[in-house]
């Protein structure tokens, strides 16, 4: 979307209802307020379909604002994780308002027919309504992982703090160990001395 598309929309004297509609989507994810309820019947794909008045003069306050585009660039890429249930649930009467035929009214290809910055913007408003909905299955998981590898990181910590007194214990065992083999090797040694000298004086006595 380029602002010359946006410059078009603000032209028009009376816009598509698929505009329109498109633009309430668009104002409920920015959380702007919506005007009085009210029953219209809107004409989509050439076909009349009963629904909510959209919020026309709403519209055109958030068009006029030059910061327009940069903000929904800006929502796309960061604010998108603030949506919550509250907005979901507004947008899902459009999301699954249907003409006489079947057809689903926020589709793409019927809001380009009425203005290439419709296209875009209903692209948007579904790619959040679907971000929103797989966010909410993914990043549990995503938490859980995190969470479990938040663990085992502290496992592991834990596990080399033990590894290392082990290798310290083992380390002063062995030391004792040695000193011990060392002390029975000399007290071995003291004895088979001791030995030796007694059988030579008993064989120096019965000579």
């Amino acid at each position: 979307i380029e602002p010359k598309h946006i410059a078009e929309i603000k032209k028009l004297a009376k816009p598509a209802a698929i505009i329109r509609l498109v633009f309430d989507c668009v104002l409920i994810l920015f959380k702007k307020d919506i005007e009085s309820v009210k029953s219209e019947t809107l004409n989509v794909a050439k076909q009349d379909v009963p629904f909510l008045a959209p919020s026309s003069s709403q519209a055109q306050l958030l068009m006029s604002d030059t910061s327009f585009l940069k903000n929904l660039f800006h929502f796309g890429t960061v604010e998108k994780d603030l949506i919550n249930e509250e907005t979901i649930e507004l947008l899902e009467p459009y999301m699954e308002l249907k003409c006489p035929d079947g057809t689903v009214c926020m589709d793409p290809a019927i809001a380009k027919k009425a203005s290439v910055a419709a296209e875009g913007l209903c692209t948007w408003a579904i790619a959040m309504t679907e971000y929103h909905g797989a966010a909410k299955i993914i990043k549990p998981k995503l938490e859980a992982l995190a969470k479990a590898e938040n663990n085992l990181k502290l496992a592991n910590k834990k596990l080399a703090e033990a590894t290392e007194k082990f290798n310290v214990c083992a380390a002063t065992l062995k030391k004792l160990q040695d000193q011990f083999e060392a002390q029975m090797a000399t007290k071995l040694a003291i004895e088979e001395g001791l030995e030796t000298t007694k059988a030579k004086m008993t064989k120096a006595e019965n000579l």
